[in-house]
């Protein structure tokens, strides 16, 4: 198959070369709509180009890093998934590192980008890290997940998320509803999600059923056993990896009766339970902003905007 070249790109983009080249060179002079075409042939063709002559010419790295939290964390692997198709496709590399919520770790880390002068770096704002520090740096900077006051945030609707599946569990005439979350140190999957339940059981006189441990589905297994301990008919859990580990108490116990809920429309989940109620949070979609977002900051456009995504009610069959 014949390799394509710019030549290709300009040509279905109807621009010159030189067009093309600006584009991939974030010169801030090419008009944004004539930026977004260009970008939208290149992701369309799965044009790569050259990253070291494009190097060379530019004494850049073209490279850019990325923090997440946890590496096997289902929501942020979707995300990253997202990023990786629109940097990779504007001929860019990537340096992925893991923070484990550690502040000293992600600090780490960035400095480590520092040194290899990464053009860019999106991070996932429950790494943790000092935001005084991170506006000393001089690439532009993503947060993911939070709003942070002074960066570019792409957060998620975790108000809404929950908001449907209670609504959803009130359609289906189920009134003793448990919560499952996380710390409420969290501010968006611990604090704005249950926030949304405890409003909800609050404005429908219904008992507060909660219970909060972290993100592994080992310690969703034993929480279930403290909600079970009152009369329930329905748990809501924070994330969908929480899931796993009450359905797997459940199905130990012979305990059919209890509907069960999740965010973030886990592909597993889905598979294994076909009539699984979750929340698509839009991680990929999340993603593919985020890249889009980075390489418009590289080419001048400065902004510390608020991006919302949009969450969909997702019902199994």
């Amino acid at each position: 198959m014949k390799k394509l070249t710019i030549f290709d790109v300009a040509k279905k983009s109807g621009v010159g070369k030189s067009t093309v080249s600006r584009v991939l060179n974030h010169d801030q002079n090419v008009k944004e709509e004539t930026r977004e075409k260009v970008l939208k042939v290149i992701n369309e063709m799965n044009y790569k180009p050259s990253i070291s002559a494009r190097g060379m010419r530019s004494n850049n790295s073209r490279v850019i890093g990325i923090i997440t939290s946890r590496l096997d964390s289902s929501s942020e692997a979707q995300a990253v998934r997202g990023m990786l198709e629109i940097i990779y496709s504007m001929g860019y590399d990537v340096v992925l590192a893991e923070s484990l919520f550690d502040r000293e770790k992600t600090k780490e880390h960035i400095e480590m980008f520092m040194n290899k002068k990464v053009e860019g770096i999106i991070l996932f704002a429950t790494s943790g890290v000092e935001y005084n520090y991170l506006k000393k740096i001089k690439v532009p900077v993503i947060m993911m997940g939070q709003e942070v006051k002074g960066f570019t945030s792409i957060v998620y609707d975790d108000y809404g998320a929950v908001e449907k599946i209670l609504k959803e569990f009130q359609n289906m005439g189920l009134k003793k509803i448990g919560y499952m979350g996380v710390d409420l140190s969290d501010r968006t999957t611990g604090y704005r999600r249950y926030q949304a339940y405890e409003k909800f059981v609050n404005e429908n006189n219904m008992k507060n059923i909660s219970a909060f441990g972290d993100f592994t589905y080992k310690k969703a297994y034993e929480l279930t056993e403290v909600l079970m301990e009152h009369e329930i008919d329905a748990i809501v859990c924070a994330t969908d990896n929480l899931v796993l580990g009450v359905r797997k108490y459940l199905l130990e116990k012979h305990i059919e009766n209890i509907v069960v809920s999740g965010i973030g429309k886990n592909e597993l989940l889905s598979f294994l339970y076909k009539n699984h109620i979750t929340v698509n949070l839009s991680y990929k979609k999340s993603g593919i902003e985020a890249g889009k977002m980075i390489f418009k900051m590289l080419s001048g456009v400065s902004t510390d905007e608020k991006i919302v995504m949009e969450s969909h009610l997702v019902k199994g069959e």
